[in-house]
């Protein structure tokens, strides 16, 4: 018998009041001052709920202790159930939007996502560089 997942609003509803109070003022920033349409608040609240569920399950209680850390194990889990490269990369940009978000890097700048890019050609690196080359 297959279990079923538990809906993103009832996992927003079982998350630490410190962390939803931040989702959905997340979610009220999406709104107004990034004028964001209906469809993107839902997912991008949705990917957050879904990342904030993940770091409370490893023991994280509040947005200003999400960690890089926290971040690439939530992208794993995801990958290793089945996501789609174009899922992670959109979930991934939910949670960069998310911790760059003022209010959560007031609490921890060490948590802001400035500077977090997927892996990969870094644009100024020409093609003939191998991943050993990049970075010196």
């Amino acid at each position: 018998m297959p279990t079923t997942r538990p809906s993103s609003r009832e996992t927003h509803r079982a998350l630490p009041d410190a962390m939803r109070e931040a989702v959905d003022e997340f979610a009220l920033h999406l709104s107004a001052e990034r004028n964001r349409s209906a469809n993107t608040i839902r997912a991008y609240v949705g990917d957050t709920v879904s990342l904030l569920d993940h770091a409370v399950r490893m023991g994280v209680t509040s947005p200003d202790g999400l960690t890089i850390g926290v971040l690439r194990s939530w992208l794993a889990r995801l990958r290793s159930t089945g996501a789609a490269r174009a899922s992670l990369a959109r979930r991934a940009a939910a949670a960069r939007t998310f911790t760059a978000w003022p209010t959560a890097a007031a609490a921890s700048p060490a948590t802001s996502a400035r500077g977090w890019r997927a892996r990969g050609r870094s644009a100024a690196c020409p093609r003939c560089c191998g991943p050993t080359r990049r970075g010196r």
